[in-house]
């Protein structure tokens, strides 16, 4: 039987991590190193003296670059909705005393009291 070859296995395990991970070009020493200063593409590490990218924050939703902050689609009428956060897409988050509904009308208080 031959023996493995262990340079051949060193690298293919190396491959196989690194290209697992974004890699990004540049040497670093600390996390601090490797900072783009950009929200939206999560907080950048220092692995092995490689910068390595982050995981991105806003998974699935709109990232706002300048506010740094994800960005929630709005509900549509008639969907259960937060009204101390109220986030439909039009009219108001009004209560009917078992839950807090979008409702579209334009006078919300008026409505909703």
């Amino acid at each position: 039987m031959p023996k493995p070859n262990k340079r051949l296995w060193s690298t293919l395990i190396a491959y196989i991590f690194l290209s697992s991970l974004v890699v990004m070009v540049g040497c670093c020493v600390t996390d601090e190193d490797c900072d783009n200063g950009l929200y939206c593409d999560g907080q950048e590490s220092c692995l092995g003296n490689i910068c390595v990218s982050g995981t991105k924050p806003c998974s699935g939703y709109e990232c706002d670059e300048e506010e740094d902050e994800c960005v929630f689609p709005c509900r549509p009428n008639y969907e259960i909705c937060d009204r101390y956060n109220p986030d439909c897409c039009s009219g108001c988050c009004c209560s009917d005393l078992t839950m807090d509904i979008c409702t579209p009308s334009s006078s919300c208080y008026s409505y909703c009291n």
